[in-house]
């Protein structure tokens, strides 16, 4: 998880990440609902692997808006945990593509009561890396 290359200005400055988001460098937990950051390096890769951690139904759009749908439909249960592992791999192919999920997340997290937790794993190495990236990435005025 980088910024995109050539990227004029940041989305907002590397503040605290909102309570919704996690970076960490504790191993994900070794269960098929983790979503494996490095078959997400692609955004086709990225909504094939969230349908298959996340058991999305057959019918999912594998589109952005499909994806919100889907976690939303989730997220008036107890709140579903997204966990990406090899987080640092999500989206190097499109690293642009990396503020519209981490908006599309947070938007689920503020308007769908009690919202999506997110944790991305990465290795010790990157977690200060990860962490910046995914600050920076947030829409300006985004909630936390």
């Amino acid at each position: 998880m980088k910024p995109p290359q050539g990227a004029a200005t940041p989305h907002r400055a590397a503040d605290p990440l909102p309570r919704w988001l996690a970076v960490t460098a504790a191993a994900p937990p070794d269960d098929a609902s983790v979503v494996d950051g490095r078959a997400c390096r692609t955004r086709s890769g990225l909504f094939a692997e969230f349908a298959r951690a996340l058991r999305f139904p057959d019918h999912f759009g594998r589109n952005w808006d499909a994806l919100a749908d889907c976690l939303r439909d989730t997220a008036g249960g107890p709140g579903p945990a997204v966990r990406v592992g090899h987080a640092e791999d999500l989206l190097i192919g499109a690293p642009e593509l990396t503020a519209i999920l981490l908006e599309v997340l947070g938007s689920i997290s503020t308007d769908t009561p009690p919202g999506v937790a997110v944790t991305l794993h990465v290795p010790g190495a990157d977690l200060d890396r990860c962490t910046a990236a995914a600050a920076v990435l947030l829409p300006d005025g985004f909630p936390a």
